[in-house]
């Protein structure tokens, strides 16, 4: 019984890995944000979240930030993996929302990348001014 149990948790440990772990059929590509389209295609046109809110420890919601540079991988599979922020503006403010915007994009092929070259963009978000807009 106790071989068991081991088993099925070294499986469900080595399917949550394999799971996570970026699919590259060549070496990532570094490109700006405009190229992305010369190599990918997102599936999805917007993407409406909520956007989540963070707490400085005296309780104060903190300001998002207004422009967040990010850089991130698109594997071989289109799918989106290591978002992370480069900079913000203002620098203390919430730049989160940005890694969460990227994260939820899946992308296909461009007619042009057959091969499905994986590319790791480096681009900026900026925040629009008003209230997020309701699902």
């Amino acid at each position: 019984m106790r071989l068991t149990r081991t088993a099925i948790a070294a499986a469900v440990l080595a399917l949550a890995g394999c799971a996570s772990a970026p699919v590259l059929q060549a070496p990532p590509v570094e490109i700006t944000g405009e190229q992305v389209t010369e190599y990918w295609t997102p599936v999805h046109d917007t993407i409406m979240r909520p956007m989540g809110q963070s707490r400085l420890r005296s309780g104060e919601v903190r300001p998002h930030a207004d422009k967040v540079t990010v850089t991130y991988l698109i594997d071989s599979n289109g799918r989106v993996h290591d978002a992370r922020v480069v900079s913000a503006e203002p620098a203390n403010a919430y730049a989160g929302w940005a890694v969460d915007a990227i994260s939820a994009f899946s992308y296909q092929p461009a007619p042009d990348n057959p091969g499905r070259v994986p590319v790791k963009p480096t681009q900026t978000l900026t925040l629009l001014p008003g209230p997020p807009p309701t699902p």
